[in-house]
């Protein structure tokens, strides 16, 4: 009985040796980072950083990017508790391992395309908003210099209104006209009288019953030779 608890306490206490040896020896197998080192994340989001600013310096004139590029880079490495020696060890820890300047500057390439989509739909919107706001101000605008030409600025018209003048501004108003062989609009004239034109009117009916007219008799011809002889002497003598 008591070899059988030694031999378990044996068991146990080696298969704990085997566990923690393991334990210690992967720890020792796994390259730490040295002191002053960023971490993956920490470094593509400071990365990220420095190229926005330098987009931004570089968008300025040399003059005053020189002014400034000191406090701008000082600002960026004092958001992740580094200066300018860290940040040079920090770059040359990564970019001496291919593999792991890949993984960061793939995090830095999402963020910027994120970065990149968030401005372009903030500055379409802000485009849109002033579009609109521009085109209400202008109708506006029109609107009131519309009112005021109606109200003080009426000028005294002394043309006479005819059918024919009203017709022409009533078709330039509305922006009809009438096309003939792709030719320009012809307007309408005035209604032409029909004594004016040479059209004789018809006569007014009256309601009163008409009499029909009694025509005059129309004489005969007659031969001369069917005559009697006293009548064709008188006619013929009539005639010559």
């Amino acid at each position: 009985m008591r070899f059988r608890k030694f031999v378990q306490t044996y068991e146990m206490q080696r298969l704990l040796l085997i566990i923690l040896s393991s334990f210690f020896l992967l720890i020792s197998c796994k390259k730490s980072a040295p002191e002053g080192i960023l971490s993956e994340k920490k470094m593509a989001d400071l990365m990220a950083d420095v190229h926005l600013l330098d987009g931004y310096l570089n968008m300025l004139p040399i003059d005053s990017s020189r002014k400034i590029i000191d406090g701008l880079y000082a600002e960026v490495f004092d958001k992740y508790g580094i200066d300018s020696t860290l940040f040079t060890r920090n770059l040359r820890y990564y970019l001496g391992n291919p593999t792991m300047a890949k993984q960061v500057y793939a995090q830095v390439n999402t963020k910027l395309s994120g970065l990149d989509r968030t401005y372009r739909t903030n500055d379409s919107l802000a485009n849109a908003r002033l579009s609109d706001s521009v085109r209400i101000a202008q109708r506006f605008v029109r609107l009131r210099n519309e009112a005021q030409q109606l109200l003080f600025r009426v000028d005294k018209d002394t043309t006479a209104l005819t059918y024919r003048n009203y017709s022409n501004e009533f078709i330039r108003r509305t922006g009809l006209s009438i096309q003939v062989f792709q030719q320009e609009g012809i307007p309408v004239s005035d209604p032409v009288p029909l004594q004016e034109a040479g059209v004789r009117q018809p006569a007014e009916v009256s309601a009163e019953p008409v009499e029909p007219k009694k025509m005059p008799p129309v004489s005969t011809p007659v031969d001369a030779r069917q005559l009697p002889a006293d009548r064709r002497q008188d006619t013929l003598s009539t005639v010559n």
